[in-house]
């Protein structure tokens, strides 16, 4: 399955599922994108929580939908600098939900994330 989706914020992101069950997905942090002005002046640097929305967006549009419980870690290794292409390689680590993503640039690794996902009996607690 492949899938080009878009959030109100504009930003593509491009994902499909390898033949290894891997998600793999890449979006560009364009150098106009509003979310880059005034996040820094002067070194404008793409906006981590936009990292995590893109990886949660790659395993929606892949893995279908379901609602995020959780970041139960993020680390931040190097900035996503304008023009730069993002690239996601995103597994599930847990059937109940969880999935540890990583963010590369040309540059090396971005980020490493980590997402769990409600499962449907947590839903039924609501």
């Amino acid at each position: 399955m492949s899938a080009g989706i878009r959030s109100a914020l504009s930003i593509p992101v491009h994902a499909h599922c390898g033949a290894d069950g891997v998600i793999i997905a890449r979006t560009v942090a364009e150098a106009g994108l509003p979310l880059l002005r005034g996040h820094y002046p002067g070194f404008p640097v793409f906006p981590a929580v936009f990292l995590i929305e893109c990886a949660h967006r790659a395993i929606t549009a892949v893995a279908g939908p379901r609602r995020l419980a959780g970041v139960e870690r993020s680390r931040f290794h190097s900035p996503v600098l304008p023009g730069d292409e993002v690239r996601f390689r995103i597994e599930q680590t847990d059937p109940a939900g969880a999935f540890r993503c990583v963010a590369e640039t040309d540059r090396g690794t971005a980020a490493e994330i980590r997402l769990r996902y409600q499962t449907d009996r947590e839903g039924d607690r609501r």
